[in-house]
């Protein structure tokens, strides 16, 4: 419940910042007068602050239950739940060197950097908050279905993010 309503503050601060400071919902193409005030901007927003507060708190509550079973679960839920924290840690940096092809088409401009470094870190660090957690339980692990879940688990996060990828689009 801390972990959902911490990122619904989150997600509240970062859209406050984008309705009083940058005030990306003033851009409007089909307005000619810059910096004119936009309805389909401001319901942008609106409808970008919903999808994010609402994946928050259900995202948030999951992982904070998630980080429970890792620690004090049995046996083979908390080897799930590690292999399940794994994939969704790392899952947009896998679906990000998939999906950014021209990181393999060489050379690499600031563009593919952009994209590539980011990943790489976030593939790193997801790595070694996952080694930290597992560290922290008192009773053994099974690294077998740690593994096997944690694959399964890295192919349903990239097509989850192909499926958020899209969804970020249309709105």
């Amino acid at each position: 419940m801390v972990a959902g309503v911490t990122l619904a503050i989150a997600t509240v601060t970062y859209y406050s910042l984008v309705l009083f400071v940058s005030q990306r919902w003033h851009v409007d193409p089909s307005n000619l007068e810059p910096g004119a005030a936009s309805s389909a901007g401001m319901l942008s927003v609106g409808r970008s602050f919903v999808f994010w507060t609402v994946g928050g708190l259900i995202g948030g509550g999951f992982m904070g239950w998630l980080g429970w079973a890792i620690r004090d679960a049995p046996i083979r839920l908390a080897s799930g739940g590690l292999g399940v924290s794994f994939a969704l840690l790392i899952g947009e940096g896998v679906f990000t060197l998939i999906h950014v092809r021209s990181i393999y088409q060489g050379p690499l401009d600031s563009f593919d950097l952009s994209k590539l470094i980011p990943s790489l870190i976030q593939i790193v660090l997801g790595t070694l908050s996952v080694g930290f957690a597992a560290s922290l339980r008192r009773q053994p692990m099974s690294w077998r279905i740690s593994g096997g879940i944690g694959a399964a688990s890295i192919v349903a996060s990239v097509l989850l993010w192909y499926a958020l990828s899209a969804m970020r689009m249309e709105l």
